[in-house]
């Protein structure tokens, strides 16, 4: 694939879980195995924290084709929960000690990745590149990434994206939404949600619906997508109540209808959902906000 028609100066693989088994493998030794794929002779590769079973598979095809590995060190990260999500930490490499580094998007598991990206930072100075400690801390805090943990706010609601389409990102939404909304007073809590029909649907359904006083299930109009009249109903059951629609503006009336003075509406389960639900907004609503939000 795009990975490996280039000669990469550095690899990176982040944490390996369950998606596009179609084309990757059913399991995490075979997933590991088409990702370990990016290894190069003689070229430095940065390895996350993996599952037992991904790291021996990364350290066989490491050894196989004498990549050089190197492992994050998580035991050297000292993170602090700070406002609306997102996160301040120290992080000790051998060569620096990097203080109060903010990541610019939220939820903890974003403080791995950005000490992911200090580490390769690192690595690549060691090959002559020049990349300050105020790069990456400005990088670090400035990084956008639209449809992820992305809360705007309309009128009627604050609406969150979240474009977690697997049962690892769906539990770290979930995971987040938990603490998140401690500090939040919302009265009303609406999730809207379509899937893809490869998906483990009740895996991410009993980590989300629950969470939530009303689900809207979105049928998109794509050939992939799971068709919600058609699921099974124990499924369906672990919403408190729901509701089947067949467009966005459909489930966005809905969601305003529902809405009180104080609401959130979650949109996930599918990229395809976040995307189309933002262009329904930058086509019905002027201005969409005052950022683009990649549209």
């Amino acid at each position: 694939d795009s990975t490996n028609i280039v000669s990469p100066v550095l690899s990176v693989i982040t944490s390996i879980d369950y998606d596009h088994q179609q084309y990757l493998g059913n399991t995490l030794t075979e997933i590991a195995k088409e990702k370990a794929g990016i290894l190069k002779k003689d070229i430095p590769a940065l390895i996350a924290p993996q599952a037992e079973e991904a790291e021996k598979v990364i350290q066989e095809v490491a050894e196989k084709v004498q990549a050089p590995l190197i492992w994050l060190d998580t035991s050297q990260i000292n993170a602090l929960a700070i406002k609306d999500g997102y996160w301040e930490f120290d992080f000790s490499t051998e060569k620096e000690n990097y203080k109060a580094l903010k990541t610019g998007l939220r939820a903890y598991y974003q403080v791995i990745t950005s000490a992911l990206v200090v580490k390769a930072v690192e690595i690549l100075n060691q090959q002559g590149f020049s990349i300050s400690k105020q790069n990456i801390r400005e990088g670090l805090e400035k990084t956008t990434w639209p449809g992820r943990l992305e809360l705007i706010k309309l009128k009627e609601f604050d609406l969150l994206f979240d474009g977690a389409h697997n049962p690892q990102g769906t539990k770290t939404l979930a995971d987040f939404l938990v603490s998140w909304l401690k500090e939040r007073n919302y009265s009303q809590k609406t999730l809207i949600f379509s899937v893809m029909k490869d998906k483990e649907l009740p895996k991410m359904a009993s980590l989300l619906f629950p969470l939530f006083d009303s689900v809207i299930l979105l049928n998109q109009k794509d050939t992939r997508a799971i068709d919600f009249r058609q699921m099974d109903g124990k499924i369906l059951n672990l919403a408190k109540q729901y509701f089947i629609v067949e467009s966005v503006d459909e489930a966005l009336k809905l969601a305003k209808i529902q809405a009180v003075k104080e609401s959130l509406v979650v949109a996930s389960g599918s990229l395809h959902l976040v995307g189309s639900i933002k262009q329904h907004l930058k086509n019905n609503q002027k201005p969409y906000q005052e950022k683009s939000y990649g549209l």
